[in-house]
Formats: C-alpha cells, sequence, structure tokens
C-alpha cells in the first residue's frame, strides 16, 4: 500500500520535521512540497538536510496543486487552514498542524485566535481514553498543539483515576522554535542566549483553553488551569512541570501505579522509573513523551514532569502518528522513539540493512558533512595490532579534513593484512564516488568479527541506498554501529553561544564481560580550527574513555572522530569547545559503563 502524500508549508518547522519523518515511512511516496514565500525554491537550499529530497522545489500553496493525493499535511499559520481544507475533497486525509480545528468552544477560539471559528476536526492526541476509535477512518484530523501535548499527558492519568482535585499548575520551558519561522526580534540568538523569559502569562497564552479542553473532557468536576510558559535558550524541546492538589489518601507508590498502568500499551509514553528525571536531550527527535511521577508530601501535591520535542511528539511525529492510525497503517511507522540523536546541522546521516550481521538487523552507516567547513580530529587504540579500517582513517584525518565517515558492525576487518587494506579501501572509494568527494576525504570505522574477510559486494552493494538515505537519521545510524551493545548511545550538548556538539558510540570499551569495541562519533556546528578539534579530542578522551578500563585490554578497532561543519557560523573559545567535547564524551563514556555491567 503505497500513500501519496503533500506536505503545505512545507519548509517551516513543522513540515520540514514531517518530510524528515516521513521520507523513512515505509509505505509513503512524497508528492507536493508547498510554500507560501518559500516557492521556487529548491530543497537543497532550505532543508539541506534533507539530502534524498534536495532535488525537490517547492510549489505555491493552492488547492490545484494538493488535490489529487492521498494524504495533504498543512503546517500553515494558525487562520490558514480552513480555506485550504475546504476545498479538498472527501477523499483527501488532511492532517492540520495549526490550531484552526482543535478547539470545540467557538467563544475560545474567537478570544484567544481571533475571527470566525471554523469548527472542529477529531483530535490527534491518540493517547487520550477513546480517541484511537475517532482519529481511525477519519478523513479530517486536527493535531494538537505542542504545550498541550505535554502538559495533557501529564495530567491526564491523575483526572481521569481522580487522584487530584482539578485545580491544575503547569509551568512549560520551551526553545525557539516553537514561535516557528518567522522573524523577531524577541527570537533573535542575542535576545534569547543566556537568558529565560516567562511570556503569555496569567492565562493569556493560547494553549490556556486546549490544555482545558482536553483535561475538561475527563473531569467530574469543571478544570482550572494555570499555564505559564517560559522561553529557554534551546532550538527545541519542551519541559513540563504539572502540579495539582492531591486528593486524600493517595500516596506517592498508588500514584506512579496509575501512571504506570494507565500508559503501559502506549509505546510513545514512558513513565520513568525511580527518581530518573525526564530531560529534553532524550526526546530530541523521538515521537516520545517522557514522564516522571511523585509527590510532595508536604505540600500535599502531585508532581509530574513531561518531557517532548514540541517538533516531533508535540507536532511532526504526532501528525504522523495519526496519519498511521487513520489508514490502518502500523501506527509506529515512520517514527522512533529513541532521542537525543538530531543531526547537528551541516551533518546528515543514513542507515541500512547489507546482510552483514545474521540476525539481519541494520548493519552500516553514513555520516556525512555538508559543511560548509570539514574540519575533524581522531584518535585511536593504542593496541599493537591495528585493524585496516583505523590504519585507513588515520592517515585520511592526519590533514584534518573529513567529508564522510562509512561504519559498519558484524565484521571488524582486522587481521586480514593486505586483503583488509584493500576491501576496507575499496568501500571508501564506492561512498567517495557516490556523493561525490575524494576518497582520501572518507573515513572507515568497523567493528565485529575478528579474522573474517570483510563481505565486501555486500557493502558495495548498500552504498547507493545509504546514500539515497540520507536525512536527519542519527538514530538509525547509532543502532546500525551496534554489536553486543543491549541500548543505542547517544548524546546532544547544547551551547548558550548558539553552537551544538552530538555524539554517537557503541561498544562498552573493551571491558569484561563483553569485551566490545569502541567507535564514537562526535559532530559539532562551531567553526572550529582542526588544531582545536584535535586538542579538545585529546584532553577529553584522556580524562574520559581512557579511563574507561578495568582489565588493560584494547580493540584492534577503537575509533574516536570529531567533525565540525561550521554551519552555525560561531567560533567558540578553545575552553569552550573543550568542555563541551568533554561532556559529550563523559556521557558517551557513561553509557558504555552502564551498558557492560547490565
Amino acid at each position: 500500500m503505497t500513500i501519496n502524500v503533500a506536505v503545505a508549508g512545507a519548509s517551516g518547522y513543522a513540515g520540514s520535521e514531517i518530510l524528515r519523518l516521513i521520507s523513512a515511512h515505509p509505505d509513503v511516496e512524497i508528492g507536493a512540497l508547498t510554500g507560501a514565500t518559500t516557492a521556487g525554491q529548491s530543497v537543497a537550499e532550505l532543508m539541506p538536510h534533507l539530502v534524498s529530497l534536495a532535488d525537490r522545489t517547492i510549489e505555491p500553496t493552492t488547492t490545484d496543486i494538493l488535490a489529487g493525493h492521498d494524504v495533504v499535511f498543512l503546517g500553515l499559520p494558525h487562520g490558514h487552514s480552513a480555506e485550504i481544507a475546504r476545498n479538498l475533497g472527501d477523499d483527501v486525509l488532511v492532517i492540520d498542524c495549526a490550531a484552526d480545528f482543535r478547539l470545540t468552544d467557538s467563544h475560545d477560539w474567537e478570544k484567544f485566535y481571533g475571527g470566525e471559528h471554523a469548527g472542529s476536526w477529531p483530535y490527534g492526541l491518540p493517547e487520550l481514553p477513546g480517541q484511537r476509535s475517532k482519529l481511525r477512518g477519519a478523513n479530517r484530523i486536527a493535531v494538537p498543539g505542542c504545550f498541550p501535548t505535554g502538559a495533557t499527558l501529564a495530567m491526564l492519568p491523575a483526572v481521569v483515576h481522580d487522584l487530584v482535585h482539578p485545580d491544575l499548575q503547569f509551568v512549560s520551558i520551551t526553545g525557539t522554535s516553537g514561535a516557528g519561522k518567522k522573524a523577531s526580534v524577541g527570537l533573535l540568538g542575542s535576545e534569547v542566549m543566556g537568558n529565560l523569559r516567562a511570556y503569555n502569562t496569567a492565562g493569556k497564552h493560547r494553549h490556556n483553553p486546549e490544555i482545558r479542553q482536553n483535561l475538561g473532557a475527563y473531569s467530574t468536576v469543571p478544570v482550572t488551569v494555570s499555564f505559564t510558559p517560559v522561553l529557554a535558550p534551546l532550538s527545541r524541546g519542551i519541559l513540563t512541570t504539572a502540579t495539582a492538589p492531591l486528593v486524600a489518601g493517595v500516596t506517592a507508590e498508588q500514584a506512579y501505579a496509575t501512571y504506570a498502568e494507565f500508559y503501559a500499551d502506549e509505546q510513545f509514553v514512558s513513565v520513568l522509573p525511580g527518581d530518573q528525571q525526564p530531560q529534553t536531550k532524550s526526546v530530541v527527535g523521538a515521537n516520545m513523551c517522557q514522564l516522571q511521577v511523585e509527590v510532595d508530601e508536604a505540600a500535599g501535591r502531585l508532581v509530574v514532569v513531561s518531557a517532548i520535542d514540541n517538533l516531533v511528539k508535540g507536532t511532526a511525529g504526532a501528525a504522523v502518528q495519526c496519519m498511521n492510525i487513520a489508514l490502518g497503517l502500523d501506527e509506529a511507522a515512520g517514527l522512533t522513539v529513541n532521542g537525543g540523536g538530531t543531526m547537528i546541522p551541516g551533518f546528515v546521516a543514513a542507515a541500512v540493512t547489507a546482510g552483514i550481521k545474521p540476525s539481519g538487523k541494520p548493519d552500516m552507516a553514513l555520516v556525512v558533512n555538508t559543511g560548509p567547513e570539514f574540519v575533524a580530529a581522531g584518535v585511536f587504540t593504542r593496541n599493537r595490532v591495528v585493524a585496516s579500517p583505523v590504519k585507513l582513517t588515520r592517515k585520511a584525518v592526519a590533514d584534518g579534513r573529513l567529508v564522510a565517515v562509512v561504519y559498519n558492525s558484524g565484521n571488524a576487518n582486522a587481521c586480514n593484512g593486505a586483503q583488509g587494506d584493500a576491501d576496507a579501501a575499496a568501500v571508501v572509494r564506492r561512498v567517495a564516488d557516490a556523493i561525490g568527494c575524494e576518497a582520501a576525504d572518507v573515513a572507515a570505522c568497523s567493528t565485529g568479527l575478528i579474522g573474517e574477510q570483510l563481505p565486501l559486494d555486500l557493502m558495495l552493494d548498500a552504498v547507493d541506498p545509504l546514500v539515497a538515505g540520507l536525512g536527519d537519521h542519527a538514530d538509525a545510524a547509532a543502532e546500525a554501529i551496534m554489536t553486543t551493545d543491549t541500548v543505542r548511545k547517544t548524546t546532544l550538548v547544547t551551547h548558550a553561544g548558539g553552537w551544538s556538539l552530538a555524539g554517537m558510540g557503541k561498544g562498552v570499551g573493551m571491558m569484561a564481560p563483553s569485551l566490545a569495541t569502541m567507535l564514537v562519533c562526535l559532530t559539532t556546528d562551531a567553526s572550529i580550527t582542526p588544531d582545536m578539534a584535535d586538542a579538545a579530542l585529546r584532553q577529553a578522551t584522556a580524562v574520559t574513555f581512557d579511563r574507561l578500563d578495568i582489565d588493560g585490554s584494547t580493540s584492534t578497532n577503537d575509533t574516536v572522530l570529531l567533525l565540525a561543519s561550521g554551519a552555525s557560523g560561531i567560533t567558540p573559545t578553545q575552553q569552550e569547545l573543550d568542555e563541551a567535547v568533554r561532556e559529550a564524551c563523559a556521557d558517551l563514556a557513561q553509557q558504555m559503563q552502564a551498558d557492560a555491567e547490565a
């Protein structure tokens, strides 16, 4: 079953996230991409991370262009969806990411948005009791607002099961992408960085009535909502703290058990164990809401913290999830529950199953730096026996420049002599030809069984699918490099100066009993020199990965790379870079240690 999908407002934050998700959807064929102010521009110009769609051009947003598709996603400004939807037939599934059809009360619409109320559509929050039955077979769906998603999921079980008196208070910390791409002085980096600011306080925010509508539908008494949004210096993510007075006799154990049972079958909601707290970095890129449930006994209040990515579970992911439900597809198709792996600007990634692993799981990954800068540094195993990919990559990174890194798991290509060297070089040449760069600018990293010849034909055949799938797929790449790992390992560091650094890793640093090779790829959009990258990487590994040891075992393949695209245009100080790289390496090292001891 192939679904032909159009995206209106494709170059906005919501639209581009929908494109990122459906580009990996097994049942979707991407049709028209439209925009108002961006018509005539290419995807390559506007969204360089969507490499597989680079040759597509944005068209004007008209009914004629959108008609004829099976599904139309509307990522338009509030108040612009109704006219488009009215002229699309009932045979088209229209999914609106704006607020036009969310509210059932026309007075709320007029008060908070202004203009004539267009009516309401089935509300696209499947986790509401009984809501999936309203979405199945629907031809019109209203995607929830980002704040209402995090707030509603935080308090829904408590309201449904009468754990609290419905005097509900929410404080939501959010990034700048929630405001969209429109120009605004208050969203300038110099205004946002190093600053926190509440806005639309005291009941003035447009999402107030939506939160009240959602939770009021499941309360036996009127619900009051106090909602305070706070703008923080990050691009995406919402952390909501929700509190309400407990009904007498409700214990912390009872509250936690109620939430755990309520969401037990919900694959996109995770009630965290113990005192583990939700974090925005843990859900970036994922269609996931993390929750922690606690009781403040001194205050007699339930405290629930939720974390979502406002652009995924808060918008685009919810839209794709609703499409899947409406059309009877796998609800999780095109979506991931793994967060923290969103690509840093200037980088794209992909993963495929080449057939190296007998398990049939993904076993090749590709990370590509799209520039404008191509700085790189690397540190490698001290083992006296060194695998062919390590020898190749040491030479490639010696000049401080890399364009791409190709990874494979299931075969280490170690102890294979001259044939191993030739095979590693052949894979690198094939990748270089496919992405249009010099072979000397491509690194190779392998992990898996030692002493077995690389399945070269399988890997060469997988290169074209890898390149075709390049996009915002860091999570898939991190999974494809796993061997004995039980969990995927990623990290994200966002600097207040306006640049970021992400990382993925695998292995357990040759710690017993797994003794698995360690591979790490760090990427940053900072504008740095090769000397800065090298210094930062060496000081970080010296106090993190070099100390991840039990008995002195080393691997033939251990490799840690740092790549910098310069896409942010911001040059940090050496100290700032050192601290960020050290933080990312420490996080990954701790994840490796925890996995080794699992």
